[in-house]
């Protein structure tokens, strides 16, 4: 279900995506643990951010790149 909704809310043209569109899609970069994958979810969220500079739950999701990033060097 999640990847169905995930693929219909990138097939919308960029400027139709809402706070919760750019909200959703890192999460499942956060849960491949790679470097790229890191990388995939902040570039994500700094793009959503320029839209929407007051998105709490974006500003969160950018919270958890120092967290990410510490799994990752410690694996």
């Amino acid at each position: 279900m999640a990847s169905k909704s995930k693929t219909k809310v990138w097939e919308k043209d960029t400027p139709d995506l809402g706070e919760y569109d750019f909200s959703f899609d890192p999460i499942s970069f956060f849960g491949q643990f790679t470097p790229e994958s890191l990388v995939k979810a902040t570039d994500t969220i700094l793009e959503g951010l320029a839209k929407f500079p007051d998105a709490s739950l974006l500003s969160c999701g950018l919270a958890w790149d120092p967290l990410a990033a510490s799994s990752q060097a410690s694996t």
